[in-house]
C-alpha cells in the first residue's frame, strides 16, 4: 500500500520537475507565468462578454502574424530569385490576390440574391 502510494508522489514529482525544466528552456520565469496566467484569464473573461472584440483581436493576430512571416520569408525569396524585393512589389501581390478572391466570389453573391429583386 506505501509502495503505491510513493509510486503517485514520485509520478507528480516527476511531472512537476518536467514542467520547471520546459519552463527553464523556454526561459519563463514565475513572472513571465504570472503575466500568461492573467492574460489567459482576460481573454477567457473577454471571450465570455465580449465574442466580437476576441474575434476582431484574432484576425489582427493572423494579419500581423502573416505580415511577420512574410519579413522573414523575403530574404529567402531574394536569394533564391536573384533580385531585391521592393515595398511595393508586396502590396501589388496583395491587391492581386484580393482582387482574385473578390471576383471568384461575386457570382456566387449575384446568383443567390437575384431572387429577391422584384
Amino acid at each position: 500500500m506505501n509502495n503505491t502510494k510513493s509510486h503517485i508522489s514520485q509520478l507528480k514529482l516527476l511531472s512537476s520537475r518536467k514542467f520547471s525544466t520546459n519552463l527553464r528552456n523556454l526561459k519563463i520565469n514565475r513572472t513571465d507565468l504570472l503575466f500568461i496566467l492573467l492574460c489567459l484569464a482576460i481573454g477567457i473573461y473577454l471571450l465570455a462578454t465580449k465574442p466580437i472584440f476576441v474575434t476582431i483581436l484574432g484576425c489582427a493576430t493572423i494579419v500581423f502574424l502573416s505580415i511577420g512571416y512574410v519579413i522573414r520569408t523575403v530574404p529567402i525569396l531574394e536569394k533564391y530569385l536573384g533580385r531585391k524585393i521592393r515595398f511595393w512589389h508586396i502590396v501589388a501581390a496583395i491587391i492581386t490576390v484580393t482582387a482574385l478572391i473578390d471576383t471568384f466570389t461575386t457570382p456566387a453573391q449575384a446568383i443567390f440574391l437575384s431572387g429577391l429583386e422584384p
